[in-house]
Parts: structure tokens; C-alpha cells; sequence
């Protein structure tokens, strides 16, 4: 199995020297901060105290002109004495500016609650040092804010870092790559235990407190596919996936497996911010490149799906969705109309530019598309999966597959992604690391769950046997060992 080298035309997109580019950071919000997740906390020789932490985890930042340099938050780490969230003991992280100098214990304070990466947030619309977050939750985040309002919570892995420090965590960072040889266990010590968010201020403090850019001298300090995880895990997760979209189009041959991936599993608001970065980093339009690129009538679907026009749930709605289940929502005679008329026009013209499953697939949300495919499998005699499989063939037949199954549920859908990433002789490294980092702080602890009931073993199983070296040991650090 293949283990090593960069991700050529799936990782992220190269500038001069090779050099990944990399935004400055953009107010990320994570989804859900207060959600539940099924962690692992590393100890041992390994990823002991040695590291000044508990159950460390990173952040980072770039040099974009277009989006500008960010300021630098100040560390609000809770006061000395203040409870900590979850029930944990009382935090003795140092009163606020205070550092931890790198190799001493841990600040004294408990690890976080078993089961978590990091620890709570502050309220929602507030980072981890209790700045409130700007912009205000959209896309991904937004909708997740209300899935935990009314009770549909999904879980990630990745959670704020209780204690963060950004200045402290530059210093690991900086002595992991000072001298001879690199600390690579140092490195995921932060790095796999720290938001999105929390490392966008790791690189701000790294550059300010060192004059070096932290990805420039990762870069040069790793490599291989360990190298990759780590430059995907400091970009912001917008940017990281209009790269990805942009790599998708660009590379040798165009990866609609990778499209239909992100276009169909972000939100209208996510697509339409990831369009906005798609031209002001890569001077180029996503739909018209995807036009260009993508082949056969398939790409049609894919255009529409860039134009972020999905019904989506209104907070009425999804209250509704918490009081009588997906019902409530579902409107049964126009899923029946739906697959009726998906019935009459015959399963082989799916794929032409005039077919109604596009109006349907591209116009309908995931509760309405499930009620569709319901109503289709007792008209048909038999399920949408089937009737595709029997008409279609090669990357037709995958993508309107794809489709269907995001509808029926995208956490399953990724888990089997991630599955057919390690199946058989050498392992997709590029799709791998593309779940992974992207769903890390949304709804991966979940995708674990789907992947478990499946394929009767765990996701974090598949990628011991399946990977190598660091770039295994950060892998699972983000997964969990449960």
C-alpha cells in the first residue's frame, strides 16, 4: 500500500516552490460547539504531559492578500479557580496571559471529560477565548445550531481546547522544529486536539512571536501524506474545500467523486461562500470550470448543485422535525408526484441534461428526497439504487448513485466513502484525508458510528491496518481509538 508522497493533484493546490497556499483566518465557526464526542485522549510515551498538556491539539494561519491579515486574539483562558465545564475539576489553568513554558506538566488541571476532544466553548456565537465570533454562525454552522436546538445534534471529534493557549502551543510547535530532527510527536500533541479556529490563532502567534510562517516551516520540517494532513488541518475549512473543488477540476482528469462529495454534503450557504473563495483564491469560477471539466450529461447535476438553490429547513421546520420526526416535514403527496414522474420517464433518461431527477435531486431537501425514493420502491417494485444499477454504468452510474445515497443520509454515505478509501490494494489517501480533516468538528464521532454498524469494525481499525507512520498517528488522533 502507498503511504507516502504529496497528493499531487487531490491535495492542496501548489504555488510557487510548491508550496500550498494558505488563508489568513476568516472568524471560523465551529458547528455545534457544545456537542458530545467519542475521543481519545493520547497518553503514554507517545503523547505524554511531556508536552505541557493533558490532551493537547494545534491552529494556524496564512497570507492571503484577498482576505486580508486577521488580528490577533488575546488568550481568555478561564481564570484560575473557575469550574470547568462537563463536570471536570476546577481549572488550574494560570490566570490569563500566564504561559506554559514546553516539557513542564500539565497547567494541574483535570483532562477534559472523557469522551471529548478539548473542552466546552463558551456560549454559542463565541470562540473559545469568549470573543464573540464574527461573522454570526452561517452555512454548515448555522444549520447544526439549530439541529442541537431542537434535539438532532450531530458530533464531531474536534473540539475547542479547554486551556487554549496560542502562545504556549507556538512554543511546542517552535521546539518540535528548532534544530536537528523534528518532534513529530510534539506536533500532533497540538495540532489534532485544537479547532479550526484555535489554530488560526496558533499561526497568527507563531509568526508574530517568531517571524516565520508556521506552514512554510511545517513544510519543510515533514513530509508525505503527514505533511498534507497538517497543512489541511490549518486551513480554513472554506478555503479547504474550494481547494479540494479547484484540485477536483484541475488534476489529471476530473475526480466527480470528489464534486459530488462537497457539493452535496455543504449546505446553500457553505456552497455559496466556498464559490466566493473559489474565485478570490484560484481567479477562477467554479461552475464554469466545472462545465469545463466534468463530462457527459452528469455535469449538469453538478452546476446545479453550484447553484446552492436547495430547499432547506426553516427553523419552524426543524422544530417541527424534533416534535413529530422527518414527517413533519415531509410532504407525501408531492414525493409521490415526484416518484411517479421519476417512474414515467424511465430510469435510462436519468442522466440527460432534461431529466426531472436532476429538477428533483438538485431542488429537493434530504427529508423530501428520502420520501421520494420511499414512494418510488413501491411503485417500481424495487429501490432507486437497483432501477440506477440496472441502466447505468461507470461514473454515470456512481454519481447518480452518490446522489441518492447523500439523500438517504450523509453520514452514512461518508462512512462507505471512507471504507472504499481503504478497500483493496492501496489506499486513497486523498479522499482519506478529505473526510477526515473536513468533518473532524461537524459530524465525524457520527460517521464512526455508521461506519461500525456497517462494516462491523471501527473507522479508527481500518486506518491502523491501513496507514503508516505519523501520518497514521495523527489520523487517529483526530478519529479516536473508541
Amino acid at each position: 500500500m502507498h503511504h507516502g508522497g504529496h497528493l499531487g493533484g487531490h491535495g492542496m493546490p501548489m504555488g510557487a516552490a510548491g508550496v500550498p497556499g494558505q488563508p489568513p483566518a476568516m472568524g471560523f465557526a465551529t458547528a455545534d460547539p457544545g456537542q458530545q464526542t467519542n475521543s481519545w485522549a493520547p497518553s503514554g510515551p507517545d503523547y505524554g504531559p511531556q508536552y505541557g498538556y493533558a490532551a493537547p491539539n494545534p491552529s494556524g494561519t496564512g497570507m492571503y492578500p484577498s482576505l486580508g491579515p486577521g488580528p490577533v486574539q488575546p488568550n481568555m483562558a478561564p481564570s484560575y479557580g473557575a469550574a470547568q465545564p462537563y463536570g471536570a475539576a476546577p481549572s488550574a489553568v494560570p490566570p490569563h496571559g500566564a504561559t506554559q513554558p514546553y516539557g513542564a506538566a500539565p497547567y494541574g488541571a483535570a483532562a477534559p471529560a472523557a469522551g471529548y476532544h478539548g473542552g466546552a466553548p463558551s456560549a454559542p456565537g463565541y470562540n473559545v477565548q469568549g470573543t464573540p465570533m464574527a461573522p454570526a454562525l452561517t452555512g454548515v454552522a448555522s444549520e447544526y445550531e439549530r439541529m442541537k436546538q431542537y434535539g438532532n445534534v450531530p458530533h464531531g471529534t474536534v473540539r475547542p481546547f479547554p486551556g487554549f493557549n496560542a502562545e504556549a502551543d507556538s512554543k511546542v510547535l517552535r521546539k518540535a522544529m528548532k534544530g536537528i530532527g523534528t518532534d513529530e510527536k510534539a506536533i500532533i500533541s497540538v495540532v489534532a486536539y485544537r479547532s479550526n479556529a484555535q489554530r488560526q490563532e496558533i499561526k497568527r502567534m507563531f509568526k508574530t512571536m517568531f517571524g516565520k510562517d508556521l506552514i512554510r516551516e511545517l513544510e519543510s520540517e515533514t513530509s508525505g501524506n503527514f505533511r498534507t494532513t497538517l497543512v489541511a488541518l490549518f486551513s480554513p475549512a472554506t478555503y479547504y474545500d474550494a481547494s479540494c473543488l479547484y484540485n477536483a477540476t484541475k488534476g489529471a482528469g476530473t475526480n466527480e467523486a470528489a464534486l459530488i462529495e462537497i457539493l452535496f454534503t455543504r449546505t446553500n450557504q457553505e456552497i455559496r461562500e466556498i464559490a466566493k473563495m473559489y474565485k478570490a483564491e484560484f481567479h477562477s469560477d467554479l461552475e464554469k470550470d466545472i462545465a469545463d471539466d466534468a463530462s457527459g450529461h452528469f455535469k449538469r447535476i453538478l452546476i446545479s448543485a453550484c447553484q446552492a438553490k436547495r430547499t432547506e429547513l426553516t427553523d419552524a421546520q426543524w422544530q417541527r422535525v424534533a416534535t413529530n420526526g422527518s414527517e413533519g416535514v415531509v410532504d407525501r403527496a408531492r414525493a409521490q408526484q415526484d416518484a411517479q414522474a421519476l417512474l414515467k420517464e424511465g430510469e435510462a433518461k436519468w442522466a440527460t441534461t432534461e431529466s426531472c431527477f436532476n429538477e428533483i435531486v438538485a431542488g429537493r431537501n434530504q427529508f423530501q428526497l428520502r420520501a421520494t425514493f420511499e414512494e418510488y420502491a413501491k411503485m417500481a417494485g424495487k429501490d432507486i439504487e437497483t432501477a440506477i444499477e440496472g441502466k447505468h454504468k461507470g461514473d454515470i452510474k456512481d454519481g447518480l448513485l452518490a446522489i441518492v445515497k447523500v439523500a438517504q443520509g450523509r453520514r452514512l454515505y461518508l462512512a462507505e466513502r471512507l471504507y472504499r478509501s481503504m478497500k483493496g490494494v492501496g489506499t486513497d489517501e486523498a479522499t482519506l484525508i478529505r473526510i477526515v480533516v473536513s468533518r473532524s468538528e461537524v459530524d465525524l464521532a457520527d460517521i464512526k458510528e455508521c461506519y461500525a454498524e456497517k462494516y462491523n469494525t471501527t473507522l479508527a481499525a481500518a486506518v491502523e491496518s491501513d496507514t503508516s507512520g505519523d501520518f497514521k498517528k495523527i489520523l487517529l488522533a483526530i478519529i479516536g481509538r473508541d
